[in-house]
């Protein structure tokens, strides 16, 4: 009940004004034959919205925090046995957008068809007008990780995670 007293005033309970990705699909349990294809294709292939991959809806915490603890490590995934996120970022002309990211060490980025493995935590990309797919791969090598945290700093983008 306390909660529900509290929505909208200052405190935990309070949303915060900052451009957080508070909508996300998080990868359920991967059988193998979906490690094969990403194995295969590589790990641009999580992008491809038309694979029956096991996707789930899942919503940040109040803070922005994705709890990855929550989520199933992908064990079929050797070596990086990642936890992974992904959302869609909507532009409606070409532009820059810059992502809000932990400094987590070992994190990979998928954007579309581009793979970082040189992830900072201000992370610039030049977009074309439309949808993208925006991949979080957080690996086993990162460490006790609890939470994810992406953030829009820049950019006219718009979070529209769906799961179609």
């Amino acid at each position: 009940m306390k909660f529900l007293s509290e929505l909208g005033r200052e405190g935990d309970y309070k949303t915060q004004p900052n451009r957080y990705v508070r909508t996300w699909r998080t990868m359920g349990k991967i059988e193998q034959a979906d490690n094969d294809h990403v194995r295969h294709v590589g790990l641009q292939a999580l992008s491809d919205r038309k694979y029956a991959y096991p996707w789930q809806m899942t919503l940040s915490k109040v803070n922005g925090d994705l709890p990855l603890g929550e989520l199933p490590i992908a064990a079929k995934m050797y070596p990086i046995f990642p936890r992974i996120a992904q959302f869609d970022l909507q532009l409606d002309a070409d532009g820059p957008v810059t992502l809000g990211l932990p400094s987590t060490p070992g994190l990979v980025l998928v954007v579309d068809e581009q793979k970082f493995e040189e992830v900072t935590p201000q992370m610039k990309l030049n977009l074309k007008a439309g949808k993208h797919v925006v991949t979080v791969l957080v690996p086993k090598s990162a460490g006790d990780v609890s939470a994810l945290r992406v953030e829009l700093l820049e950019g006219a983008a718009k979070v529209v995670t769906t799961l179609q």
